[in-house]
């Protein structure tokens, strides 16, 4: 549609592509920690209801640069 309108595809990234990749970056950066809280408050209720012992909940650093990574695999439309 924007190629109709006589952008080119460096004005075509500038409008679209940065910004989105932007919001994508940010939304994934305030999601982790969002993330984080509520799978120790599930785990927790799990734990409660479910176990008589307890099993400590830890999440590797190196989940996150995972997940991160993964995103942008996914985005770009290939895997690994």
């Amino acid at each position: 549609m924007v190629k109709i309108l006589g952008y080119n595809n460096g004005e075509i990234s500038r409008l679209y592509i940065l910004s989105t990749s932007i919001v994508v970056v940010l939304c994934l950066l305030l999601s982790f920690p969002l993330e984080t809280i509520f799978m120790k408050v599930i785990f927790r209720e799990m734990m409660l209801q479910s176990f008589s012992g307890w099993i400590a909940l830890y999440i590797d650093p190196k989940v996150y640069v995972e997940m991160f990574d993964w995103t942008f695999k996914l985005c770009d439309g290939g895997i690994a």
